[in-house]
């Protein structure tokens, strides 16, 4: 079988009663074109393999002696080991340059030479994952929305959530990032009933982000592998971006809602799913088809300014972004080099009848149509429509995840409750010590080479704490609520700060000895407006602004649940580095520069140290 390609190695249901050293299985799982024998069993040829799962259930041989099965997890496609591995006592597992994702590798403690000590901790964590049960499995996937500003992002998760139209009202607009939770059966249970239990068990943990280019920067730090992007566009406003020649025509507005975005994703999270979603269909005349599957004529919708288009027009935007997206991938698909993967974008159902299709009756490849509706407006107006694909999109998509719907050590579960529980009490701390979550984890009975890889798991997978051990002035601290970090941090970049900063909303609160005068605070302001420096002592008002600002009233930020101080300042400055949002100068001394602010050109005052910082 010289040109066969091996997708599944299944060794299920068979009689091998004896696998002695002239039947030993070498399963050095490598790309295509590496070689391997598999002696015996297919009489010996030498196969070309490109295996990215193994299928070892109801396995009937024992080996014994020194008889053992080697497979090597590297260099393939591999993302999901299964259980069965746990119960062969004779397995040798090479974990090095793996795309292993479950285990996952930060569950998986030793030495990533030490093949022995990594074998037994992933052995482990599988058989403790058997042994939890049903309420030990993970239903949890983190999702990103991004897109413009005034895309929908916000309204389609208020209508996500609420099951009814819940537009974001104009003066509301996201900033920075929103943390919330969204769960799918509970209003949209006949999108999911048609699938498995385990997506009807899918829980959301939904990161909106602004779409102001005033944020770009801190979008970065938080576009991580194991998140569901979903990329939305307005699908009216590049129809009307489309007609304009000053915008570059299809090809500006493309780069404009999509392709940037593309690539921002692309270079943070190399294969990363992306679901792509066209918002304000309501902007365009003709038939389409509701959520309920039943015909709806939706037509102009007042909420959104600019003429109403026609349904021919929204065929037309659909056909463009198909086919700039195919030309985009085939282009990066033509420079890719080594092991960089491609975007896995996800496709929409055409067999799917309750799904919006273009007054003409086709669907588009890429774009999943929705409509969030306005309770304000006419009945016609007020359906969401599509929502009922996306969502079964979202949750088929969540397969693609190999620590979804999978079984993890109740003990990891059990810590993992704690944690939310610590966070979920009134006047919690939205932060604690390294020492006191470790200590959390040893009395749920985790193991203490498993601490450390639960605590990244639940950071970088989940998304429902933060912890940044590589940064020496946050090793020892553990942020277990996110938003309120993400609270704390946009106050130094926030849309339209210039008319937020009035020291009139927070002089009266202000403690005396940060309180600073006019000119000292003018003087402060226009430094980092003007120039993107910002002072130590402007950033630890800023820091405290929005619990000062009458017009906000966020004393939950600091006071009741944790007092501000110097320390907290250096922790809360180095999570500016951290995330790329400041960059510390060494002259003037204590001062940041804030790049979203910066002028094109090097300003006078950091002239000196520009190049060093």
């Amino acid at each position: 079988y010289p040109d066969c390609r091996v997708a599944h190695l299944g060794l299920r249901n068979n009689n091998i009663g004896d696998l002695g050293p002239q039947h030993l299985l070498l399963a050095r799982l490598r790309r295509s074109r590496t070689r391997r024998v598999i002696d015996r069993f297919l009489s010996g040829s030498p196969l070309p393999t490109a295996l990215s799962r193994i299928v070892l259930a109801y396995i009937g041989f024992s080996p014994d002696g020194n008889d053992a099965i080697t497979i090597g997890v590297k260099q393939n496609d591999i993302t999901r080991l299964p259980r069965a591995l746990a119960f062969l006592p004779h397995v040798n597992l090479h974990f090095r340059r793996s795309k292993l994702q479950y285990p996952p590798p930060a569950l998986i403690s030793g030495p990533i030479t030490d093949h022995a000590a990594q074998t037994a901790s992933a052995r482990r964590f599988l058989l403790s994952a058997f042994a939890s049960g049903a309420d030990g499995t993970n239903h949890t996937l983190r999702v990103v929305l991004v897109g413009l500003a005034k895309a929908g992002k916000t309204s389609l998760l208020n209508a996500l959530r609420t099951g009814a139209p819940a537009p974001e009202d104009e003066g509301t607009r996201t900033e920075g990032i929103d943390i919330d939770v969204w769960t799918p059966r509970v209003h949209w249970s006949g999108a999911l009933a048609h699938l498995d239990e385990r997506h009807r068990r899918l829980e959301c943990r939904v990161w909106d982000f602004a779409g102001q280019s005033e944020y770009y920067l801190t979008h970065t730090m938080f576009l991580r592998p194991g998140a569901l992007n979903l990329l939305l566009v307005d699908l009216h406003q590049f129809h009307v971006d489309c007609s304009r020649e000053d915008a570059g025509g299809d090809e500006g507005a493309y780069r404009k809602h999509i392709g940037d975005w593309l690539d921002a994703v692309r270079m943070h999270v190399p294969g990363a799913n992306v679901l792509v979603v066209g918002t304000h269909i309501d902007m365009f005349g003709g038939a389409v088809v509701s959520s309920s599957g039943g015909a709806a004529a939706v037509g102009a919708n007042p909420i959104h300014s600019g003429a109403a288009a026609s349904s021919a027009d929204l065929s037309d935007a659909l056909r463009t972004i198909d086919t700039l997206i195919d030309e985009h991938e085939q282009m990066h698909s033509d420079r890719r080099r080594g092991n960089n993967t491609p975007l896995r974008l996800s496709q929409v159902p055409q067999d799917d009848a309750t799904f919006p299709s273009s007054g003409g009756g086709s669907r588009s490849k890429y774009v999943h149509c929705v409509s969030c509706g306005d309770p304000d407006q006419s009945s016609a107006a007020q359906r969401l429509v599509g929502m009922e694909t996306l969502v079964a999109s979202v949750a088929r998509t969540s397969d693609a995840y190999p620590t979804m719907h999978q079984p993890f050590p109740g003990s990891v579960m059990a810590f993992r409750r704690e944690l939310h529980n610590a966070a979920s009490r009134p006047n919690a701390l939205p932060r604690e010590g390294l020492s006191t979550i470790r200590q959390w984890a040893q009395e749920c009975k985790v193991a203490e080479g498993d601490i450390d890889g639960s605590i990244a798991f639940m950071g970088d997978t989940l998304g429902e704490l933060l912890h940044y051990h590589d940064v020496p002035a946050l090793r020892d601290t553990v942020f277990t609520d996110p938003q309120w970090l993400m609270d704390v941090m946009k106050s130094v970049v926030r849309f339209e700060q210039d008319e937020r900063l009035n020291l009139r909303n927070v002089r009266s609160r202000i403690p005396p000895a940060l309180k600073p005068s006019k000119s000292e605070f003018k003087s402060m302001r226009d430094s980092l407006l003007n120039h993107g420096v910002a002072s130590r002592k402007l950033l630890d008002l800023l820091f405290q602004w929005d619990a000062w600002d009458r017009s906000r009233d966020r004393r939950d930020l600091w006071g009741g649940r944790i007092a501000y101080t110097a320390q907290r300042g250096d922790e809360i400055c180095a999570c500016l580095v951290e995330f790329g949002i400041g960059v510390k100068l060494d002259y003037p001394r204590g001062a940041y520069l804030i790049p979203s602010y910066a002028p094109l050109e090097p300003p006078p005052l950091v002239q000196a140290s520009w190049s060093a910082s």
